[in-house]
């Protein structure tokens, strides 16, 4: 019964978790009764083979979980469903993680319990319609993947249900994680380079809100060697998505991407710095000067000490990163020779 479970559980993988269960016991009591029938035919002499001659018969686990799933299905298909969820999942995230760091900021200027509730109420708000932003912009990203690639590349020729408890092949891609990957890079250039005033902080404070920016104009001068990383980074995971595989080049492509990243953070952590308050939106914004003052106070005590150190951290974080994929690219490539 190894395979069956294991058919049984990749099938609930490209399944919403509200059909899993249902179609979990459906599937399984039709399998136990087809495995049953064969068993006692005759015509197959241990489990294992009537399991695959079964499995075989249903066809690929992503294949059948499809006819599970209601209709229309006109955005995506199933296959291109834990990915996405996984991408929600990360976005979403983030997006809690930025609202927290905010209501700390509101929690440090608040005078009175009344008004810091009052800035919870209204980031809960903002909170919520980041949410539907997001969300559509993850659907719209996943819905060109699914025109423009037919959804997670199938294996080709026969499929064989042994498949199932099969080691993974190194070279082997997870499409899951490369279109995760590619949802996230998207996200990112679109959001640096076509919403510069939204890369930064929300807050709620004095009737008065707003994106507040806080990367200074030695962080976008420097945007063009980011922009080239993540095109590329782009470029490879698409790649990656269309071939099902890594290969050598593209693993060295990797590696250079990798070094452009890390001579990126190092151009920032030697430079003069990349965070400050731009009072000047503040007051573009309708912020009087007393709030403005306040604010950026607050800011340049608790927010951006934080976003230094996350900075300099994140250099040698990168080069060991960059180390141990050159160490691992070598070592296949001498492999391979």
């Amino acid at each position: 019964m190894g395979l069956i479970n294991s058919y049984i559980e990749e099938v609930g993988s490209y399944l919403p978790k509200r059909l899993q269960d249902d179609v979990a016991r459906e599937l399984r009591s039709n399998l136990e009764e087809g495995l049953e029938d064969r068993l006692s035919s005759g015509e197959w002499t241990t489990t294992e083979d009537a399991e695959v001659s079964l499995l075989t018969e249903l066809g690929p686990p992503h294949e059948l979980a499809e006819s599970y799933m209601p209709g229309p299905r006109v955005l995506f298909g199933p296959r291109l469903y834990p990915p996405f969820i996984r991408t929600m999942t990360i976005a979403l995230s983030v997006l809690g993680a930025l609202k927290a760091l905010s209501l700390v900021v509101d929690f440090i200027r608040a005078e009175s319990a009344t008004e810091f509730w009052m800035s919870i109420i209204g980031s809960v708000d903002n909170l919520f319609m980041g949410a539907f932003v997001v969300l559509g912009a993850v659907v719209a990203i996943f819905a060109v993947i699914e025109r423009t690639t037919d959804g997670l590349p199938a294996k080709t020729g026969s499929w064989d249900p042994r498949s199932l408890e099969e080691p993974e092949d190194s070279n082997k891609a997870l499409p899951g994680k490369q279109v995760v990957g590619i949802v996230c890079l998207v996200l990112t250039l679109v959001a640096l380079n076509l919403f510069p005033d939204k890369v930064g902080v929300f807050v709620d404070m004095d009737e008065n809100s707003g994106w507040i920016p806080i990367l200074n104009q030695f962080f976008w001068q420097h945007l063009w060697l980011l922009n080239i990383g993540l095109g590329l980074d782009l470029v490879v995971q698409v790649l990656v998505l269309r071939k099902g595989e890594w290969n050598l080049p593209l693993r060295w492509v990797r590696v250079g991407v990798g070094a452009l990243y890390v001579v990126w953070l190092a151009n920032l952590v030697y430079g003069p710095g990349i965070f400050e308050v731009d009072y000047g939106s503040l007051g573009s914004q309708g912020w009087p000067e007393s709030a403005t003052q306040r604010l950026g106070n607050i800011l340049q005590k608790t927010v951006l000490p934080v976003l230094n150190i996350l900075l300099k951290v994140g250099l040698p974080a990168a080069i060991i990163c960059l180390g141990i994929r050159i160490y691992k690219t070598t070592r296949e490539s001498f492999t391979r020779a």
